[in-house]
């Protein structure tokens, strides 16, 4: 092994616990003795596809154990996964796999169609994978295949979306993945046995980053293909998962759906990140002494910047938690100064989970001369060095001569008991410059418009009333933590018509 080479984690625990499982889904186990082999397979399948170091290859499914073994054999060929958004449309499939310069695309049987509307080889995961029941054979005489990751190769283009709704890749290395997962059990201890339910699904770096984490520490992932809130609790319920990661509105339905039931105690931790945690929600969890880890995270990040600890209780459980040891966070005054403590900027990170640049060489205003990350996010850090994320620095318009926030709206709309989400678009006013819509999904149907006006007369000032208030039964996403703020704009113009 080199400096910039490590063991491929599957291969390690694989010779030290074989037996020990892996992966795991609704109907089969795959140990780390059984995982090694398929991979080797897999590894086999891709060299007879034509894939080499550094290329690239689209993946077009939902989590499956298929998916996870695939990805740990790439990591040790050198191939860098593109994972596609499944929210997306074909046509924004094309341009990424174009855009990404993929040489191939694997993908399940309900995307089969989609091989027709590309120009690259398309590989189902039975022509890569060998299925996880059998108990593959050993490679043939003579070969060898690597064990080692180059830390310093591209793994993953993680599309993006961003705050400006184009999508940018993401380009990140074994190294990064693998630094933000060991930082991430540092904080957030792994022991022989537990299991992490991947229902983030795997085209987002929060479900990408659980295979890492789980690997390195030799304990299993559980992918789960979509969520599903009856089977996440009974899976909680039924003992074998330790450690889930979620976004607030599936914490809120998990919660919501177990009534006044008590999570089990084999339930570790739950980490919580994405979009902004409602007031109740926050207060359900400090409440109630949920096993609740807040945390504040990026793509360009590889997952996770800060995240509270188990020990964490009280005011500290009203932050994002302290940045994990792979990382440094600055926060930043308009000329890029460092602000005083507790005061509001910009957050910037540098560290080893920071990715190097977008596909294309874009966005290279994004980082500054030595290196600092500027995510376009607000925040502070108070004395003790918790982080409270404010917002992002684009939400701001100008109504009327005033400074507004989309983020301040949200934040008090959220704060109303019957709204579950809510966001807010600024459009074009001839008089006021642009004005405030606010769109919420009702966490009830006792929500009354009237009375959620008067909430925000009471909250905010007078501009930053909105003008209309449109409630929608779902929220448009783009992924599972990103509002489509566009397709917010196009509904907005139907209701004008």
């Amino acid at each position: 092994m080199t400096a910039n080479t490590i063991t491929c984690p599957v291969r390690k625990w694989s010779t030290v616990t074989p037996d020990s499982v892996l992966l795991r889904d609704s109907s089969n186990s795959v140990s780390f003795r059984n995982a090694d082999k398929i991979v080797e397979r897999c590894m086999q399948r891709l060299a007879a596809l034509g894939c080499q170091p550094g290329d690239r290859i689209a993946v077009l499914s939902g989590n499956s154990i298929d998916y996870a073994i695939t990805v740990f054999a790439c990591l040790r060929c050198g191939i860098s996964i593109v994972p596609m958004n499944l929210r997306l449309s074909p046509q924004e499939w094309s341009d990424m796999i174009l855009l990404a310069d993929c040489m191939a695309v694997v993908l399940t049987e309900e995307y089969k169609s989609f091989a027709s509307e590309v120009d690259v080889p398309a590989a189902s995961f039975d022509d890569l994978v060998s299925p996880p029941e059998e108990d593959s054979s050993d490679s043939p005489a003579g070969t060898e295949y690597e064990a080692s990751i180059n830390t310093d190769q591209e793994a993953a283009v993680v599309f993006t979306s961003g705050s400006e709704g184009v999508p940018k890749g993401v380009r990140l290395t074994s190294g990064n993945l693998i630094h933000s997962a060991e930082a991430s059990n540092e904080n957030i201890k792994l022991d022989p046995g537990d299991c992490w339910l991947a229902v983030l699904p795997f085209y987002h770096v929060g479900g990408m980053s659980i295979q890492f984490r789980t690997a390195l520490a030799g304990c299993s992932t559980y992918a789960m293909r979509s969520f599903d809130v009856r089977v996440v609790n009974d899976l909680i319920d039924f003992g074998g998962i330790s450690h889930i990661s979620l976004v607030p509105t599936m914490l809120d339905s998990l919660l919501t759906n177990r009534g006044s039931k008590p999570l089990p105690g084999s339930l570790k931790a739950i980490l919580l990140g994405g979009s902004s945690v409602s007031p109740q929600l926050r207060k359900t969890v400090i409440d109630k002494s949920l096993p609740v880890l807040f945390s504040y995270g990026l793509t360009e990040a590889s997952s996770q910047v800060c995240t509270n600890t188990p020990s964490d209780s009280g005011d500290k459980l009203l932050t994002s938690g302290k940045p994990l040891n792979h990382v440094r966070v600055r926060i930043v005054d308009r000329n890029g100064g460092d602000v005083d403590s507790g005061a509001d900027g910009e957050i910037m990170i540098k560290g080893s989970g920071v990715f190097s640049g977008y596909l294309g060489d874009i966005g290279g205003d994004s980082f500054t001369d030595g290196g600092w990350f500027r995510t376009g996010d607000v925040g502070r850090i108070d004395a003790q060095g918790y982080l409270r994320v404010v917002g992002r620095i684009d939400d701001m318009f100008v109504s009327g001569g005033e400074n507004v926030h989309s983020s301040s709206i949200e934040r008090v709309a959220l704060s109303y008991s019957h709204v579950a989400e809510c966001a807010v678009i600024a459009v074009e006013d001839d008089k006021w410059g642009k004005r405030p819509i606010l769109f919420v999904k009702p966490s009830s149907a006792s929500l009354n418009i009237s009375d959620l006006v008067a909430h925000l007369e009471i909250n905010l000032s007078r501009m930053m009333i909105p003008d209309m208030i449109i409630a929608l039964d779902e929220l448009p996403k783009k992924t599972i933590d990103k509002i489509d703020r566009e397709r917010l704009l196009e509904i907005y113009r139907e209701r004008q018509t």
